[in-house]
């Protein structure tokens, strides 16, 4: 997912983020990890085990940079 939630409920950027912060997932509410670095799209994604039917996981880096993409454009 691009976007998560921090300590304060505010909805942040993957691409603004900081690993110093912990985040949540805007749908379930559990904590979320920052990906982020040189090779990868910045995003975040559900610690293993835990299971959210709100957002999808998994997504490919070709998806998630059609993604940014699309956000950017509108």
């Amino acid at each position: 997912m691009l976007t998560a939630l921090d300590h304060q409920h505010q909805l942040i950027l993957a691409t603004d983020a900081s690993r110093a912060t912990h985040y949540y997932c805007p749908g379930c509410r559990h904590a979320v990890t920052l990906r982020k670095g040189q090779r990868v799209v910045a995003h975040f994604a559900h610690q293993p085990g835990n299971r959210c039917n709100v957002t999808t996981e998994s997504e490919s880096q070709q998806h998630l940079t059609g993604k940014w993409q699309l956000a950017r454009f509108f």
